[in-house]
């Protein structure tokens, strides 16, 4: 405690040494007060007497004054302003609290509570009636229209000349039916989209009555059979083998064979893998799907076989765009590589992919189409999901 203040170096300590040592060019006042102060103390020659100085001095500002510098003097005062400040803003919290029982309450004509005299807002706000807003229950259906009569030919010219028979036919404005949407579908149909199953009715009403001279066959859309993905299927086994095999080994004793052929289809298969295995992509109705997925695995001739969803959405190999193939495709070419005006196959770039899809609606287009976290091929899974019927 009686020891004399050296610098950091060692040397005897000198206010003009200790202020050269600061990285501000502006003199600190505390580090000047302080030299001052050690130099004082080291000029008392008493060597007692210059140990109860040191000790009042400690009892007094709360530090170890033997090896106090600037920066303990400096945390000292940021911990008394900030504990100053704690109790200000403590104060102030408590004094708001205390107003916020009066300022929830409904404004009155009288002035509010900072003093204010209402507006013409506030006092129609407060006359108006607490009234829940009713939400319209959107529950929109798709009815599928057919000409009784088709030939085989162009499908696009077939729904627009379905399209115009139906337009003579049915008035919306006195069927009492909103139209969201009309599309062009196969075997030149069209698909109607109205807003509740109320105006579905109507509509198929309508095209059944003696004016549409029977013209017309119309559906209910049910939804796209879901798809499911077999794994580890010899390559060498045929369509016919397989559709066998699925209801054979796994659905003989729950549906009769009738109906599951009904709505078994295959839809493709992928190429050999090194041990001469494939994958193939079937469609079936929900109930054969919901059984087959539930089990996992299923039987196919000597193997056992894992099954899964398969919600891959169609792309279009000419636009890259989803929901066609280059058969209905009516947009220009856009190449899956470079995003650019040509078709993939013709593409010579050989830097990172890039994503038409992405760059068509104007988003950043840094990655590839085929991409997991690309928004719009995540927007057309979720839409072409919805468009499954996966049964109750």
């Amino acid at each position: 405690m009686a020891g004399r203040f050296d610098g950091l170096d060692g040397s005897p300590f000198t206010p003009a040494k200790e202020l050269d040592r600061s990285p501000r060019k502006v003199c600190d006042p505390f580090k000047v007060t302080l030299g001052k102060l050690k130099c004082l103390i080291n000029s008392v020659e008493n060597v007692d007497l210059r140990g109860d100085i040191l000790d009042q001095l400690e009892f007094l500002v709360g530090l170890p004054v033997f090896t106090m510098d600037a920066s303990s003097l400096i945390e000292a005062r940021i911990s008394i302003e900030m504990d100053q400040t704690r109790r200000f803003l403590n104060h102030e919290l408590a004094k708001i609290q205390e107003k916020i029982p009066v300022m929830i309450q409904e404004p009155t004509a009288s002035n509010d509570v900072w003093g204010r005299k209402p507006s013409f807002a506030d006092k129609v706000k407060v006359k108006l009636p607490n009234k829940k807003v009713a939400v319209v229950n959107k529950e929109e259906k798709v009815v599928l229209v057919y000409p009784k009569t088709y030939q085989e030919g162009s499908e696009e010219a077939a729904s627009s000349s379905t399209k115009a028979e139906i337009k003579k036919v049915v008035v919306p404005r006195t069927a009492g039916i909103q139209i969201a949407k009309v599309r062009n579908i196969a075997k030149g149909g069209v698909a109607v989209t109205v807003q509740t199953s109320k105006q579905a009715e109507n509509l198929k009403a309508r095209l059944a009555s003696p004016t549409s001279e029977g013209k017309f066959t119309v559906k209910d859309a049910k939804g796209k059979n879901p798809r499911i993905k077999i794994f580890d299927v010899p390559s060498t086994m045929n369509e016919d083998e397989l559709r066998d095999c699925i209801y054979g080994q796994n659905l003989s004793d729950y549906v009769s064979k009738e109906v599951f052929v009904s709505e078994f289809k295959t839809i493709f298969k992928t190429k050999p893998d090194e041990h001469d295995k494939v994958s193939w992509i079937v469609s079936c109705s929900p109930e054969v799907r919901s059984f087959l997925v539930k089990k996992v695995k299923i039987g196919i001739d000597w193997f056992l076989c894992k099954v899964r969803d398969f919600t891959a959405v169609t792309r279009c190999f000419k636009c890259n765009g989803f929901g066609h193939t280059v058969k209905f495709c009516k947009n220009q070419a856009s190449c899956g590589k470079c995003a650019e005006g040509h078709e993939t196959r013709d593409c010579t770039y050989e830097g990172s992919l890039k994503c038409s899809n992405c760059k068509r609606y104007g988003k950043p287009h840094d990655h590839g189409i085929n991409d997991a976290n690309c928004p719009c091929l995540i927007r057309a899974s979720e839409m072409s999901i919805k468009k499954i019927n996966y049964g109750d």
